[in-house]
């Protein structure tokens, strides 16, 4: 398959990085793939091989893409970020004959209203499929969408697991090492971790954190830091900035924390429960397809420290209950979220594509 990779987005989050990832999972799996990014982006960086590259503006964006669609003359396009969907959208309608089939992996919740007015029915007309990465994302989609229900599936991302040994856990004199793999923003709640820390801090618990993440909020980082002192905890936590490769810094953890106030799937809670680290995170949207409290790993309430805690507590309490957690999650991982299942589906989804009859994508 020729399968053209397009994401603009200049992000550094898990939609960047599954972009990323499958345009090298697919070019491993021996298909012709061709990646449109934008210059100096994660996206770009992290390509199995040099895209092609467009400047900042719609326009440059525009003209990469059509003369992709003319030269590459790919079978699928695959796009991830929604302020490239228009874009995509009117390249194919222009492509006439030769446009390829149109997938949109929607990695971001969807309004909770209705896209169906005659704008939203031209875009979504030149769709031939629409990934969803959570099954609550597809339920919206079904209803909010002017797409048959049949052109939306659900599609969950995978993981690696670890090629190697597990490493061993340097807690640093502390009870318990405890990991944070997100962007530093108010929305991903490192604030709720820090005051959990000093709850346990004043039961006599100390918890080391390490906290990695691109600062996107340099104001919030400050107040971290700031509230780190004010909780006597300064001296526990470990700021390891961002991390091309998180999964060997997330297994030399004992639990990992995931704190988003609003998660729509939570890539880094499947990562840590594929290198065998069970999960704490806030229970908010997708999260709850990947976690079954006190099954494969724990959740509480979004912003709420004195619950984070009390699981911080039992798992220095309980070493057994910490180590079964940890086997739980990890053999869920393998079974639910392994790359090879995932990529298996998805090279399923555009085959399937191809070997369909010609979409009708002209037609409103």
């Amino acid at each position: 398959m020729r399968i053209l990779e397009v994401c603009f987005a200049d992000g550094s989050g898990g939609l960047e990085l599954y972009a990323a990832h499958t345009s090298v999972a697919l070019q491993s799996r021996g298909h012709e793939v061709l990646t449109l990014a934008t210059e100096d982006t994660l996206f770009a960086r992290r390509c199995s091989q040099p895209g092609w590259l467009a400047g900042r503006g719609s326009w440059s964006r525009w003209r990469l893409l059509r003369r992709a669609l003319r030269e590459f003359r790919p079978d699928v396009l695959h796009l991830h970020h929604r302020a490239d969907f228009a874009l995509c959208s009117l390249a194919c309608r222009l492509a006439g004959r030769a446009r390829p089939a149109l997938v949109y992996h929607r990695h971001m919740e969807l309004p909770a209203s209705p896209k169906k007015d005659w704008y939203h029915r031209q875009l979504y007309a030149r769709v031939d499929l629409l990934i969803a990465v959570t099954e609550r994302i597809r339920r919206t989609a079904v209803e909010m969408l002017p797409l048959a229900s049949e052109r939306i599936v659900a599609l969950h991302a995978g993981a690696p697991g670890l090629d190697g040994p597990p490493p061993p856990v340097d807690r640093g004199g502390c009870c318990l090492r405890a990991g944070s793999f997100s962007r530093i923003e108010r929305r991903k709640g490192q604030d709720t971790l820090i005051r959990a820390l000093g709850r346990l801090k004043r039961e006599g618990y100390s918890v080391q954190l390490a906290l990695a993440g691109q600062v996107h909020d340099p104001e919030y980082y400050q107040s971290l830091q700031s509230l780190a002192e004010t909780e006597g905890v300064a001296d526990q936590i470990e700021y390891l900035g961002f991390l091309d490769h998180p999964q060997t810094e997330m297994a030399r953890c004992d639990v990992n924390l995931h704190a988003a106030e609003i998660e729509t799937f939570g890539l880094v809670i499947i990562e840590s429960m594929r290198v065998g680290v069970p999960v704490i995170a806030a229970e908010s949207g997708g999260v709850t397809e990947i976690l079954q409290d006190g099954d494969n790993g724990l959740l509480y309430a979004p912003g709420d420290d004195a619950a984070l805690a009390a699981h911080l507590r039992r798992l220095v309490d309980a070493p057994a209950e910490r180590e079964r957690l940890a086997r739980r999650a990890g053999d869920d991982a393998a079974d639910r979220f392994s790359t090879e299942a995932h990529y298996d589906r998805l090279e399923a989804h555009f085959a399937a594509l191809l070997s369909a009859a010609p979409a009708t994508g002209d037609a409103a």
